[in-house]
């Protein structure tokens, strides 16, 4: 279901998650959030809703997602993307930056002008998620720490490259060991790039050294790089000591939920992400899947190249928020910031992530007893609707 747009909802009693805390109340808005001083003028065309048993929380912003439900980024097709999109709209997602895998540059040259097509293209949303941007994810890694790209394709950064493609590309992951990596870094950040440390061996003073230089986040925390230890930190140990943001995969599957609880304690809750990780297989169930040229196989939400190693998950936002909830790793409030807020906070983008006057009208709507996603709206368009939810209005 969708509603046309123009259309102004009102909120009645709902638990509203703000960047502060949870408040009991009203919320009203339309393409962006309003103030309850405008409802009169919005009466002609105002639905109102009855949430009294509703959390009511930013639309969830998922940084690092490969694909859903039989899309994948690296299938450089619009028709990919508009899958992708549809798909994380029931999960609560209303923005995400899609990630890549590790391919010659002449075929992710590809991949970034489709996906900066799709961009361009993508209003009205008309139930679909927003694509914010790319997440360059490989191919600047370490090939000591591939993790499920293909070590053949991994190189040293390329700044024409990226600089050429900075209107779509959001996020760069880099192995700050590679040749030339500090001085990319730099660069990067000069032109509004955000650099996240990942796939990589580096030690505890190079990952600094790449911080110092205006690295400032790191890539599936504890995945694909140099763990900690008491007398080489590593990557892992600069995550710790320094305000980086950091994304973690909160599926138990990738970390263990007692390193998971490690990290939000040595980690500021407001610089915790939660992302997805998700790939094509998600939605589909077991089964063998592609994933950057390497053939998945998905059992029982665990995504696995033959050999064993982890290629992803089949996670969605809302069961992150779930398990985090229940591990006891971040509380409900703290839980939801991290996958709107603070992904939101990280790549700069103030119009996200939050329910303050003038962000934009994304907002989910979750059961309070169960935490299941009952209503989802993208910039004031009403773009998923349960049962439960029709029995309110």
């Amino acid at each position: 279901m969708c509603s046309e747009g123009g259309e102004s909802f009102l909120l009645k009693g709902g638990l509203v998650c703000y960047p502060w805390g949870f408040q009991k109340g009203d919320l009203f808005f339309g393409r962006s959030i309003g103030s309850l001083d405008d409802i009169p003028q919005a009466r002609s065309n105002l639905t109102s809703i009855n949430c009294d048993d509703v959390i009511v929380s930013p639309g969830f912003v998922d940084i690092h997602v490969h694909g859903s439900d039989g899309g994948d980024v690296m299938d450089g097709s619009l028709e990919s993307l508009e899958t992708m999109a549809r798909s994380m709209i029931p999960t609560g997602v209303t923005s995400f930056i899609g990630a890549t895998m590790s391919y010659p540059l002449s075929s992710l040259e590809e991949v970034l002008s489709v996906a900066a097509k799709y961009r361009r293209e993508q209003l009205p949303y008309n139930g679909k998620a927003v694509l914010l941007g790319v997440h360059l994810e490989g191919p600047f890694l370490s090939p000591f720490k591939a993790g499920a790209h293909i070590p053949g394709y991994l190189i040293d950064p390329d700044p024409d490259f990226v600089i050429s493609h900075r209107d779509i590309v959001k996020i760069v992951t880099l192995a700050p060991e590679r040749d030339g990596a500090l001085s990319f870094i730099a660069l990067l950040k000069s032109v509004g790039i955000n650099i996240s440390i990942g796939h990589t061996v580096c030690d505890y003073d190079k990952a600094m050294s790449a911080i110092a230089l205006g690295a400032s986040g790191f890539t599936h925390l504890y995945n694909a790089m140099s763990p900690m230890g008491h007398r080489n930190p590593g990557a892992v140990g600069a995550a710790f000591d320094s305000r980086c943001w950091c994304e973690l995969i909160f599926d138990g599957v990738h970390v263990h939920p007692a390193a998971i609880r490690t990290a939000c304690k040595a980690i500021a809750p407001d610089r915790v992400i939660l992302i997805t990780d998700s790939i094509r297989a998600r939605g589909l169930g077991d089964g063998s899947f592609d994933l950057g040229g390497l053939t998945v196989k998905v059992t029982d939400d665990r995504a696995e190249l033959p050999d064993g190693t982890l290629a992803g998950s089949v996670l969605t936002m809302i069961k992150g928020i779930k398990n985090a909830v229940e591990w006891g790793a971040l509380s409900l409030h703290q839980a939801l910031n991290g996958a709107s807020l603070n992904p939101a906070k990280y790549i700069g983008d103030d119009t996200i992530g939050r329910l303050e006057r003038g962000c934009k009208g994304d907002v989910v709507l979750i059961d309070r007893d169960t935490l299941s996603i009952q209503g989802v709206f993208v910039g004031g368009e009403l773009s998923f609707c349960s049962e439960w939810l029709k029995s309110r209005f």
